[in-house]
């Protein structure tokens, strides 16, 4: 049972601070021992905080030194393509605890509530994960799907782009946010068909790019010092593409107040799945249920934080009945983010997507 050692950690640090953040009508309260965390949050979701109400949520963030609760943990195993072991978690009849093993923070969930413990302030970007699953928790029992995807809105109208990590998700609806329209969500969407139309909700969570999305988008660039930027111009292209250094994107500051929303009807998903070298960009339509390597890019299973989905709820049956008729196009050969940006604008404008297959 975990209720009680979560009863006597909330005993021996007491909450201070809260804020209420909603969520596509979804509102959580977040509380913390730390005015300072509740500070860092608030003005992290400050696009989403409301006021004072009925939340349907509570998630508590304990900022303190790492905890030893004296659990026995299983491994959580990796996504299949990549090979470090992240997470471990331990299970009760009235919960389950996830332990990240490079920062020792704790998160614990069930009959307790929501429950992050360890040193919050100095991973505030895994108290925001946390945060997003519950949300996104919520949203699965709703029936919604979860996708790896990006997205992109204009006027209720919005494409998602699906591909392997690296493939250039963010990037590309970055620059479709650069040309106006309005960012909706990073890598995570969360999808269900109501009637004819195709609701699709995006996850709170800013845009992380590595350097050389933000040397390619003149609206990122002043987000690394000129010295940085001479240093990175230096290295091949092949390195500066494959280089892992993330940076928050604020979309406030970057390309103005208003352009972060969170839900829109889907109309259709472009799956990138190009390469640096591969020559001329194609373009094309394909259907999800004759290409299952597809479909295995677009589907993101729930993971450790959303134990209770099954696997007839997360197989391509599941998703064709809900996104069968969703136009989706497939972008190989080599890379052009302005061709493709071009060919969502069209599918936003309700034009029609010229293929290139040639």
């Amino acid at each position: 049972m975990i209720g009680p050692t979560v009863t006597r950690l909330l005993e021996q640090h007491p909450v201070r601070s809260g804020v209420v953040l909603s969520f596509a009508g979804f509102d959580i309260r977040v509380e913390s021992n730390s005015d300072e965390l509740t500070a860092q949050l608030a003005s992290y979701y400050r696009q989403f905080v409301t006021g004072p109400s009925p939340a349907a949520a509570r998630v508590v963030a304990i900022d303190t030194v790492p905890v030893d609760l004296g659990l026995t943990f299983r491994e959580n195993p990796p996504d299949p393509r990549k090979q470090r072991v992240k997470e471990e978690y331990a299970d009760f009849p009235d919960g389950r605890v996830v332990r990240k093993r490079l920062t020792g923070m704790l998160f614990a969930f069930g009959a307790c509530g929501f429950l992050a413990i360890g040193e919050c302030r100095t991973y505030v970007n895994q108290v925001v994960n946390f945060i997003n699953n519950v949300f996104m928790q919520a949203m699965l029992r709703r029936r919604y799907l979860l996708a790896h995807a990006a997205a992109a809105a204009r006027d209720g109208r919005c494409v998602a782009v699906a591909g392997v990590s690296g493939a250039g998700k963010s990037t590309l609806v970055l620059h479709l946010v650069g040309r106006g329209n309005a960012f909706v969500s990073n890598d995570r969407v969360l999808l269900r068909r109501v009637d004819r139309r195709i609701d699709l909700l995006g996850v709170p969570k800013l845009p992380r790019v590595n350097p050389g999305t933000i040397l390619s988008d003149s609206a990122l660039q002043s987000m690394i010092s000129p010295e940085q930027r001479d240093r990175l111009l230096r290295l091949p292209p092949d390195e500066l593409w494959r280089l892992e250094q993330k940076y928050d994107v604020d979309i406030d500051a970057r390309y103005g107040v208003g352009q972060f929303v969170l839900c829109g009807e889907l109309v259709a998903i472009f799956i990138l799945n190009w390469r640096r070298d591969g020559g001329v960009t194609t373009l094309r339509p394909v259907q999800l249920s004759e290409r299952r390597e597809l479909f295995e890019v677009f589907r993101k299973l729930p993971g450790v934080f959303c134990p209770t989905v099954g696997d007839a709820e997360s197989g391509l049956p599941a998703y064709l009945q809900n996104i069968g008729d969703c136009p989706v196009y497939e972008l190989s050969g080599g890379v052009d983010f302005e061709r493709a940006a071009d060919a969502c604008e069209a599918s936003l404008s309700g034009a029609a997507v010229a293929a290139q297959t040639e």
